[in-house]
């Protein structure tokens, strides 16, 4: 068995690991009704800046408060302890995502 999709779910959980605050994990409202659209359409700009993928390269796409944030694809993997497995293609700009809670509360203390 390949350690790619072991990598790939540590990975996942990691990152779904940092938005979680003390007050609970608020996803925001759900993606719009043509999200697909909306990642194949920033894909498209990704693709447009660098050769196609290999048939093995995985890709994903974020979402946050209802819209497309960012598309990550695999890492080089070159880094020390697997910490590079997702690098981002494309970032909306727009985006700025909530403090951190739980450095916010201790700072206050």
């Amino acid at each position: 068995m390949s350690s790619r999709p072991a990598a790939a779910a540590l990975a996942l959980a990691a990152l779904a690991s940092f938005g979680c605050a003390e007050k609970g994990n608020d996803p925001g409202p759900a993606p719009v009704a043509d999200h697909q659209d909306l990642v194949r359409s920033a894909m498209g700009q990704v693709l447009a800046r660098r050769p196609p993928p290999q048939p093995e390269h995985h890709q994903m796409a974020f979402f946050g408060g209802g819209k497309l944030r960012a598309i990550f694809s695999e890492g080089g993997g070159n880094a020390p302890l697997g910490l590079d497995p997702w690098s981002a293609d494309w970032v909306d700009e727009s985006w700025h995502p909530l403090p951190d809670h739980r450095t916010q509360a201790a700072s206050s203390r």
